[in-house]
């Protein structure tokens, strides 16, 4: 654990792919840290560095993680069907982050899902709510808690 006065947050972040004319880059939306702070932590923001190893150093420094929202899961990396409004992350923050969940959820850290987050953790932890999920309306949904983290 950290040694601050305040608890030392991670937050993931979205990543943009390269095009023809711009570097890939990541991206954060300023709500994200700036509420982490106000709410008293200190926010971190976590690169999709996709390496086990180096997760496992950036987490033994941190209190608690957030894993915001973004863009779609890719329905094909778990082999199920697609839709013409399903529009996917980028594979190398889809692939962080699932790495990076199943590392949170084993160590049992603090963590607010956000979005996307939530379905992340439920795919990671109990990929059988796949399905629950497509079939069961949102508004009719009760919370689920998903090693601890409990989503609606």
């Amino acid at each position: 654990m950290a040694s601050s006065q305040r608890p030392v947050i991670g937050i993931n972040v979205d990543v943009v792919a390269a095009t023809k004319n711009t570097a890939s880059y990541i991206r954060l939306a300023s709500g994200y840290f700036d509420s982490v702070y106000a709410a008293g932590g200190l926010p971190i923001l976590i690169p999709p560095l996709n390496k086990g190893d180096e997760l496992d150093t950036i987490l033994d420094k941190l209190d608690g993680i957030v894993m915001g929202g973004g863009l779609d899961l890719d329905p094909r990396r778990s082999n199920l069907p697609t839709h013409n409004t399903v529009v996917p992350m980028a594979a190398r923050r889809e692939e962080n982050d699932r790495l990076l969940m199943r590392r949170v959820l084993d160590r049992k850290m603090p963590l607010l899902a956000i979005g996307v987050g939530i379905g992340m953790a439920k795919l990671v932890e109990i990929p059988a709510l796949r399905l629950r999920d497509r079939i069961v309306p949102s508004e009719r949904r009760e919370r689920v808690e998903v090693s601890g983290v409990v989503t609606a």
